[in-house]
């Protein structure tokens, strides 16, 4: 546009019979010149001349149209001015806008497209922004009004050029990404999405509904890394509150080779679904992953403990059915995890040991009491199977943490001695 009316300028002068008086001028000598000028520095010139100069240039442009055009430029510019705005920025800003639209055959002359774009608080991002969208091939009114009105104008052209591009810039998806101000983590997970060429309008509503679409790239970046995006997977990331722990979870899966639709869904469902995974790779490696056990494993209200406790049983070879049922059923999985470790960093962790433990008859030895009073206190060499056995006698007699603390001591050897000694915690 600036290069039409620039032309129109130049050839006006050259021909005008008053050059020779106005060849000393600043106009005249950008219009003089082989190379065209900046379009900032042509008009910041003209508004900068006299306004006798000014009439006699302006009276150079021949063709009604272009003439139009350039008093349109002019008016915008000179409302930067009024407002004290009229820096190279703000002016270099407007007449690329008032370009871009004229090439998009959006209407400059319209009186409302222009105070959009001179009033706007952000002409960079604004400028931006409409060259974004006209290279997508969807600059028209209708998006420049969304774009131009928009607090964020560059955020929502990514976004618009991003469904465009999925053939899904429907009216109601256009009005949907214009009513939301925060763009930047919606533009960031289609974008994600588009990359794997998996945008699609059920996705993109999955997307816009979600509380945190930037949490999604996240997902979506692990997924793709793992090998396993796709759309089911996708969702059941979208709908879960820690999007790296499912996909660790769905990948514990795959890798074992049982990542089917019932193991899938009761990861999904799960607030630990890693440990959980776990859990179902270590039934199916002692062969009870059955439609029984799933229920058991679903309603465990500790994963992380259960999958503890089952691994030092597998470890030892002695994971079997009814172990784990009362592994599962136990109702203290921490405890019971931690008193396992203790048993097998002793050596002594037997399935006799082990039915021992869990009877109904030791429960004090599986309490909070027990755990930092009794097994964390005793070293691993002082551990043995006697003492062991010592322990479980102590625990069945009336207020047993009395007894136990009392056998403690005597396994210790000298109660100065149990005094000083460190609590051996189960967990580094």
């Amino acid at each position: 546009m600036f290069t039409k009316i620039y032309k129109s300028l130049q050839q006006g002068f050259q021909q005008s019979w008053f050059k020779v008086l106005f060849q000393n001028t600043a106009i005249a000598k950008l219009l003089s010149q082989k190379e065209e000028p900046s379009a900032w520095v042509f008009f910041s010139t003209y508004l900068s001349s006299w306004w006798w100069n000014r009439l006699w240039f302006r009276s150079c442009i021949q063709n009604k149209d272009t003439s139009v055009q350039f008093d349109a430029i002019l008016e915008s510019l000179q409302i930067l001015q009024r407002a004290g705005s009229f820096t190279e920025g703000n002016g270099s800003a407007v007449l690329s806008t008032l370009s871009c639209l004229q090439r998009a055959g959006i209407g400059i002359l319209d009186q409302e497209n222009r105070a959009l774009v001179v009033a706007h608080t952000n002409l960079v991002d604004l400028t931006s922004a409409l060259s974004d969208l006209q290279e997508a091939g969807i600059l028209n009114q209708e998006n420049f009004a969304l774009v131009a009105n928009h607090v964020n104008p560059d955020g929502l052209a990514s976004v618009l050029f991003h469904l465009q591009k999925a053939e899904i810039l429907t009216p109601e998806n256009r009005a949907l990404v214009a009513a939301r101000r925060k763009l930047w983590d919606l533009d960031k997970a289609l974008s994600c999405l588009q990359k794997v060429v998996m945008l699609n309008q059920e996705i993109f509503t999955v997307v816009a509904a979600h509380a945190n679409p930037g949490y999604l790239e996240c997902g979506v970046g692990w997924l793709v890394q793992e090998g396993m995006f796709n759309q089911e997977n996708f969702k059941l990331v979208a709908a879960h509150d820690n999007a790296y722990a499912l996909v660790a979870g769905l990948s514990s899966l795959q890798q074992a080779g049982i990542s089917n639709q019932e193991n899938r869904s009761l990861v999904a469902a799960s607030a630990k679904p890693e440990a959980l995974a776990l859990v179902l790779f270590r039934l199916e490696q002692a062969g009870i992953l059955t439609p029984e056990n799933r229920p058991l494993v679903a309603a465990h209200p500790n994963p992380c403990a259960l999958n503890g406790a089952l691994y030092y049983l597998a470890r030892e070879g002695f994971l079997t059915q009814n172990n784990f049922t009362l592994v599962a059923a136990h109702a203290n999985p921490d405890e019971l995890e931690q008193t396992l470790k203790y048993l097998e960093d002793a050596r002594i962790l037997t399935q006799n040991n082990f039915s021992a433990l869990v009877a109904p008859n030791h429960a004090a030895l599986l309490t909070i009491e027990a755990l930092e009073g009794i097994w964390a206190r005793i070293p691993n060499h002082l551990l043995t199977t006697a003492n062991f056995q010592r322990l479980l006698t102590a625990a069945e007699h009336a207020n047993p943490m009395v007894g136990l603390e009392q056998l403690r001591g005597q396994i210790l050897g000298a109660r100065e001695h149990e005094q000083s000694m460190p609590i051996r915690w189960g967990r580094a």
